[in-house]
């Protein structure tokens, strides 16, 4: 069988590599983010938006000489602009296919750093696929689009084991978990956090989970991720984004967040283990945490995951009203010190194979 290699990418230096793949992380998120608002809206600017995401992508792929990439993300490309230029209209369908292309691009890369190849060439299918869908006849793009799915599946190199990278796959199988990433994505999007946060919190607790043994149902933790903090848009921003200490009522106002996620789930029929989830993570160890002072095993192993994983994304993110960002390794230092006091140290343990496993072997290979 041949294989795809890049020998110029592969053996770049490592910190320009692992730079790089911060930014394809992102570059994929912000695509992702940004295909989601456009299934709920046909606003033009979310399509100009799509195009500089892309081409942003495609540029970046090229700086790094991943130039069996580069005219398949081209190609990509062309489609985006025929729909900024008013040739082709955007579908669901269309989002579908972007994403597809987009995540097997990921791979591809992801598989060049942790092996230097990859089986066959992905990247010549993806070429020939995208083609097609860009050349089908007026009316037929919907036909085109599943044949090119079709070949896609048959196509798709099995990279994420083997580069030790656990990214949750974009469409859900579930009507509900697909509104709620919707409105999480959305949060996202509000300045409150940053682009990409909902995806790696939800890829961090997934992994936890499967590290403990799987003692949460997948999807109720799926759900809690996604909606744990969505009561936080309605916080105000003064509130957010105050530098000094808040007083008594302003921290009421931040405590609450957990309410509106929580009443949320309740009422869809299905999501009481989700609701449960949302309502205890920010629940300590110790029993200092809230709303109901909670302790130790009486913290849904679901909250505690959550609240893991928003405390690393927290330290190793800037945020609005923060403007320090720690390394990794200080905000694993940070978790272990809260080992018995805010979290619970078997779940910190797991934690941090998770990181180790999904940050620093990555950062080896």
């Amino acid at each position: 069988m041949s294989v795809t290699t890049c020998p110029q990418f592969t053996e770049l230096d490592n910190e320009i590599t692992q730079d790089f793949l911060e930014c394809l992380q992102e570059n994929v998120e912000q695509i992702e983010t940004c295909i989601n608002l456009l299934d709920d809206s046909q606003d033009p600017e979310l399509i100009h938006r799509l195009f500089r995401d892309v081409h942003s992508l495609k540029g970046n792929c090229r700086m790094v000489f991943l130039d069996p990439l580069v005219e398949t993300i081209h190609a990509l490309e062309e489609i985006v602009s025929d729909m900024r230029q008013g040739v082709k209209t955007y579908t669901p369908f269309y989002g579908e296919f972007f994403m597809a292309i987009v995540l097997r691009v990921n791979e591809m890369i992801r598989g060049l750093v942790a092996n230097g190849e990859v089986a066959g060439e992905p990247q010549v299918t993806m070429s020939k696929v995208i083609q097609d869908v860009n050349k089908c006849a007026f009316g037929q793009d919907a036909k085109a689009i599943n044949a090119a799915m079709d070949t896609l599946v048959g196509s798709r190199p099995d990279t994420n084991a083997a580069a030790g990278y656990n990214q949750t796959d974009s469409t859900e199988s579930n009507d509900d978990l697909v509104f709620f990433r919707r409105l999480s994505l959305q949060l996202d999007e509000l300045n409150i956090y940053k682009s990409g946060r909902t995806q790696t919190v939800l890829d961090l607790c997934t992994a936890t989970n499967i590290e403990l043994g799987s003692p949460v149902d997948p999807e109720q933790l799926t759900a809690a991720v996604y909606l744990h903090d969505i009561g936080m848009s309605l916080v105000s921003p003064e509130i957010l984004e105050k530098p000094s200490k808040l007083t008594a009522d302003e921290f009421k106002a931040i405590r609450n967040h957990v309410d509106m996620g929580t009443h949320l789930l309740r009422k869809i029929q299905g999501w009481s283990e989700a609701a449960d989830i949302v309502f205890q993570h920010h629940e300590k160890y110790d029993g200092s945490g809230y709303p109901q002072g909670l302790q130790q095993d009486d913290i849904h192993p679901g909250a505690m995951m959550i609240a893991l994983a928003d405390t690393f994304y927290a330290v190793t993110n800037k945020r609005v009203d923060r403007s320090y960002k720690k390394s990794l390794f200080s905000a694993v230092s940070l978790i272990n010190g809260e080992s018995g006091v805010q979290f619970n140290p078997k779940m910190v343990e797991a934690f941090n194979e998770t990181i180790r496993q999904h940050y620093v072997a990555r950062k080896e290979a």
